[in-house]
């Protein structure tokens, strides 16, 4: 079966840093994910993960790169796992007052995709950290 994996580390100069946006609370990180996901699920991935921009923790170039790559693709996915159905969320898992991770099930007609998006507070703001998704669900039973 394809293999798709959209990562994105928080290992990245420190001058975007200083461009990503914050989110005032640990509620505006699941708004996001749910915001980003009602368009995934609605076979409008790229414009989901367009949503992620102001936030992400690298340059421009980097994020339009990975869109390319994503939007590359997406035939594939078509073809493999038929239309999207939606989404389902799985779980939120705290870690102390400093990480929050959510973890979602993109249904497809013939497969299905985990997403991953983790956020961190190192004083009073929310920052996205990392978000990923791809199609090893039974990594979900490791847990």
């Amino acid at each position: 079966m394809i293999r798709i994996l959209f990562l994105l580390a928080a290992l990245l100069p420190l001058q975007a840093f200083a461009e990503a946006r914050s989110l005032a609370s640990i509620e505006k990180t699941k708004e996001l994910a749910e915001a980003v996901m009602s368009d995934v699920g609605n076979n409008a991935m790229l414009k989901g993960l367009a949503l992620l921009k102001p936030y992400v923790m690298f340059s421009e170039a980097e994020f339009n790169a990975q869109m390319n790559n994503v939007s590359s693709q997406l035939p594939v996915m078509d073809q493999h796992y038929g239309k999207s159905l939606g989404y389902d969320f799985v779980s939120k898992e705290l870690i102390g007052d400093t990480l929050v991770k959510y973890i979602f099930l993109q249904k497809f007609e013939r497969h299905l995709m985990t997403w991953h998006f983790i956020f961190y507070k190192p004083k009073d703001k929310w920052l996205l950290n990392t978000f990923y998704f791809n199609d090893d669900s039974a990594a979900l039973f490791l847990r």
